[in-house]
This record gives C-alpha cells, sequence and structure tokens, in this order.
C-alpha cells in the first residue's frame, strides 16, 4: 500500500548504506507489512544502532518479527515501539529478545 512507500524505500537505503545507524521513522502509518519489510533492512545492515518505529500501526505480529531478527543483531542498542498493538504475544517475544542480547533497551 502507498503507506508503505516509506518502509520500502526505508528498506532499500538500509541494505545499499552500511553505516546507516539510525532507523527514526515514527508516525509514518506503517502496518505490519511495512514493518516486515524494515525488518530486512534491519537484519542486512549490522551497523543500525537505534530503531525507533513508535506510533505506526505494526501490530503485534510486525513487533514480533522485528524482536526474532533482532536476538541476533549485535549493534542494535535502543529500539522504540511505543504506541503501537504490541499485545501480549508481542510482549513475550520482547522478553526473550531481551533476555538473549541484553544489551538493547526497549523504550
Amino acid at each position: 500500500s502507498s503507506k508503505n512507500n516509506g518502509a520500502v524505500n526505508l528498506n532499500n537505503t538500509l541494505q545499499c548504506r552500511s553505516l546507516f545507524r539510525d532507523v527514526n521513522f515514527p508516525n509514518k502509518e506503517f502496518s505490519f507489512q511495512g514493518s516486515m519489510i524494515l525488518v530486512q533492512g534491519i537484519e542486512v545492515n549490522q551497523t543500525v544502532r537505534r530503531v525507533n518505529i513508535s506510533s505506526n500501526q505494526i501490530g503485534y505480529q510486525g513487533n514480533m518479527g522485528l524482536a526474532k531478527v533482532l536476538r541476533n543483531h549485535r549493534n542494535v542498542r535502543a529500539v522504540d515501539v511505543s504506541n503501537n498493538d504490541i499485545r501480549d504475544q508481542g510482549m513475550a517475544y520482547w522478553f526473550k529478545t531481551l533476555l538473549v542480547n541484553p544489551q538493547i533497551q526497549l523504550l
């Protein structure tokens, strides 16, 4: 959808620029599909340190996908997914991620 065009562009940027450190896209109306596109870019780009996708519409499945990818990401230090519909299932994934990768601060 057109709401996720920004996510597609960001994914392309993340995959091309190895020194891209901040993913700062609050209030962009990304949906679950948009968040999965972002997750792909973050997974490829291991230099990302901060992720802010607060106040989007990524839902609990998008949060679960992001949390799962960040379990093995060694550089991310801070993640803001506030004001998204995370639900209990999404929080369970974040707890697992934070146990495996305690350097991440969930904002």
